[in-house]
């Protein structure tokens, strides 16, 4: 209780300081500046006693975090990978569909083949499309297909 007495009579003290150093301040261009040091004085005033406690509440808070739980698990990271590459791969074939399509191509199957980087990042390196048949080439597709997406594709036709 006392230490809310001491911090209840800091904060009197900040504010009649600052409010004598109000009245006692020219008015004019510097009239702004003035009421703006002042307000952070008392806002520090009143902060005051919140600083002491940062290292107090911090302390409590990394006693409190698990030094395991911090550490990402195999688990976790295999779950993500298998979601991007998921989401990659609907989004690409949904791209290769639609492209196909306008073509007069049925797609059959879009399969991803991504690699791990040296900075752990996930990249793909080629697109292989499954198509049923095809009034284009194959080489025509794969330039079709290479170039909407601005990945390297391989299309294998099947009956054709």
């Amino acid at each position: 209780m006392s230490s809310v007495q001491a911090w209840a009579i800091g904060v009197c003290f900040t504010v009649m300081a600052a409010s004598v150093l109000q009245y006692l301040s020219p008015n004019g261009a510097m009239e702004r500046v003035i009421k703006l040091v002042l307000g952070a004085f008392v806002l520090y005033g009143i902060m005051l006693p919140l600083v002491s406690l940062v290292p107090q509440i911090s302390s409590g808070i990394n006693g409190y975090v698990n030094t395991e739980q911090s550490a990402p698990s195999a688990d976790l990271t295999d779950t993500v990978n298998s979601q991007i590459h998921t989401a990659a791969n609907s989004s690409i074939q949904s791209i290769v569909t639609v492209e196909l399509m306008k073509k007069g191509v049925v797609c059959e199957n879009v399969e991803l083949i991504m690699d791990m980087n040296e900075d752990n990042s996930i990249s793909i390196s080629k697109v292989q499309v499954t198509v049923s048949s095809a009034v284009m080439s194959q080489k025509m597709l794969e330039q079709q297909l290479s170039s909407v997406l601005g990945l390297q594709t391989e299309v294998i036709i099947h009956g054709g």
